[in-house]
């Protein structure tokens, strides 16, 4: 089974390294890349894996509240289609302010390909969605990610992603194989456009591992979702334990911090379960409305069979104080937006 999970990870990198990385790309200015520090790789092994390979680099989104005190931006390097991680060689993390690169600092790489930069005080990321980019000194070569600063009283949603927003529960695994594009549900950019229109800040939740989320990044933007922080697993997340224990966990993280979406989307009962903390649960049916009956009985979600259908529940559900058992009471929830057409 390991060594599947290794090609498809190898697969699905080097699918993403000729599409444009336009979901993390900032709306205004910043278009050009950064002006990143002259330098080499430090080791002859790195840099004879960046002759043999592409870069498998990737940002991993950061989703934090306003008050934290400590932000932590991460990312991993790797390169060929093995993903050989690329250790201890020099990286610098930009943030696009103002429409201009400020750095954020630089470090160096552990024996995982794995960097981090803790940004305290004055340094730190202000409230709302943050375009960054991270650069390796060794080839110049970089890939952006996002950062959602939070302020109080966040509006948000969360959405799953497979069998949700995707067509089919594994058609990644087809996708990555075969280099063919996957459907998604019909309507879901459209309806998620709404609500992001409306106020609400999208945040991805998915069982993917980490090695996918440029995959995911780009699939996103290539089919019109609205741009948000996506949340990956560390390991791959298998569908049901074990995507329900990364996605409790994540939102847990994220409670913590105060900050609990508005609503949560998905489509698998382990779904409904992950979202319990959150007033208002939806689910797409009919792809598993056996396993979701009992859960839609109790009152634990509200099905919906097209995503035209969406906006308009979620606008009916954050704006009545006396719902079904799956809504808290409007003094606990964040401020609550109108949601328009979809268009």
């Amino acid at each position: 089974m390991r060594w599947l999970i290794v090609l498809i990870a190898a697969c699905a990198t080097r699918t993403t390294a000729t599409l444009p990385n336009w979901h993390a790309a900032p709306a205004t200015g910043c278009q050009i890349l950064p002006t990143t520090t002259a330098g080499t790789f430090r080791h002859r092994g790195n840099r004879a894996a960046h002759r043999l390979g592409e870069p498998r680099h990737r940002g991993l989104d950061l989703v934090t509240s306003e008050s934290a005190e400590r932000q932590v931006i991460a990312g991993e390097l790797g390169y060929m289609a093995i993903d050989k991680a690329i250790e201890d060689e020099d990286v610098e993390i930009f943030a696009c302010e103002a429409d201009h690169w400020r750095s954020l600092g630089a470090t160096r790489s552990d024996r995982d390909g794995r960097v981090e930069i803790a940004l305290t005080g004055s340094a730190r990321l202000s409230a709302g969605l943050h375009s960054l980019y991270l650069a390796v000194a060794g080839d110049h070569r970089g890939v952006g990610f996002l950062a959602y600063v939070a302020p109080p009283h966040a509006a948000t949603f969360v959405t799953d992603v497979d069998g949700t927003l995707t067509a089919t529960e594994n058609g990644v695994v087809r996708s990555v194989l075969f280099k063919s594009d996957l459907d998604d549900q019909p309507g879901a950019p459209a309806a998620l456009r709404a609500l992001a229109a409306s106020g609400l800040q999208p945040i991805y939740l998915t069982a993917r591992s980490h090695k996918y989320i440029e995959l995911t990044r780009n699939w996103l933007a290539l089919h019109g979702y609205p741009r948000g922080p996506i949340l990956t697993s560390t390991h791959f997340a298998r569908p049901g334990s074990g995507a329900l224990t990364h996605k409790r966990h994540v939102l847990e993280a994220l409670a913590d911090l105060g900050i609990v979406p508005a609503i949560g989307i998905g489509n698998r009962a382990s779904d409904v379960q992950a979202y319990e903390r959150l007033a208002h649960v939806f689910v797409k049916v009919p792809g598993y409305a056996d396993e979701l009956a009992s859960l839609v009985a109790a009152g634990a979600a509200v099905e919906f069979t097209s995503y035209a259908e969406l906006p308009r529940l979620v606008d009916g559900a954050l704006h009545c104080a006396t719902c079904a058992s799956s809504t808290r009471s409007s003094n606990d929830s964040p401020s609550s937006p109108s949601i328009g057409s979809v268009h």
